[in-house]
């Protein structure tokens, strides 16, 4: 699953988001019941572990540049990023100096860096604001920005992303199938991905609707919810599920 607009309502800031209650509730319910349970974000590894808050579940941060496993292990899982790390600060001060608004925040996460917008008076405005500092932004070759919802995201060039990591957690952990969650552009990017993984695997791509969802994460997913609260209710089904299963077959 990804967090924000997944497992919680996209909020004012970052800070602010918190983990729907009844997703945090299935969360744990699902750990012992499941052989993997993991959220992937764009937010950093630690951020995401602390946002979920609950210690067996596998954080995936920076669209797969680090992983926290559920004994709270930090791993790298690309430890060549190391060299964009200063090429993504630079690229966030010179558009902070040049595009920055009251409203606007600039999150550098290390491997990836965001760039929020939500909060601002006119977005379309500061879109294309971006759009024009990006053009001769200093180091902007080496790295990958693309668009989400009132989020402009960077993130190394030919670094991994959230297909990346879910192929790598389904070879790490021998999985035989995968249910995928998620609500934005990146998100499509796992969904794809799942197409392309081994045949023996099977996999649901599931998308989270809103009305600022993107078109391209309605094409990649097999089927849709219609809020985060829905993704909670259908994490309780899953753990529901699999203990009427274990008890048949017990």
């Amino acid at each position: 699953m990804d967090f924000d607009g997944t497992l919680s309502e996209i909020a004012q800031t970052p800070q602010a988001a918190v983990i729907h209650p009844q997703s945090a509730d299935a969360l744990l319910a699902l750990t012992p019941l499941y052989p993997l349970v993991a959220v992937v974000s764009g937010r950093a590894a630690r951020d995401v572990r602390d946002k979920v808050g609950v210690d067996s579940v596998v954080c995936v941060g920076s669209h797969g540049a680090e992983r926290i496993d559920g004994s709270g292990t930090m791993m790298t899982t690309a430890p060549s990023l190391q060299t964009a790390v200063e090429d993504i600060r630079t690229l966030v001060e010179h558009l902070r100096a040049v595009v920055c608004a009251p409203g606007m925040l600039f999150e550098d996460k290390g491997f990836s860096a965001s760039v929020h917008f939500r909060r601002v008076a006119d977005p379309d405005d500061v879109t294309k604001r971006l759009l024009c500092a990006l053009a001769d932004a200093p180091g902007a070759e080496t790295l990958e920005t693309f668009w989400g919802r009132m989020i402009l995201e960077i993130r190394p060039a030919n670094g991994p992303n959230k297909g990346d990591a879910l192929a790598e957690l389904a070879a790490d952990r021998a999985l035989d199938a995968i249910v995928f969650v998620g609500d934005d552009t990146t998100d499509a990017d796992g969904m794809r991905r799942l197409r392309r993984l081994p045949s023996g695997i099977a996999t649901l791509a599931i998308a989270v609707v809103s009305a600022e969802t993107p078109a391209e994460l309605l094409r990649e997913a097999d089927y849709r919810v219609e809020s985060v609260g829905d993704v909670g209710e259908m994490l309780g089904l899953m753990a529901d599920f699999r203990r009427e299963a274990m008890g048949e077959f017990a």
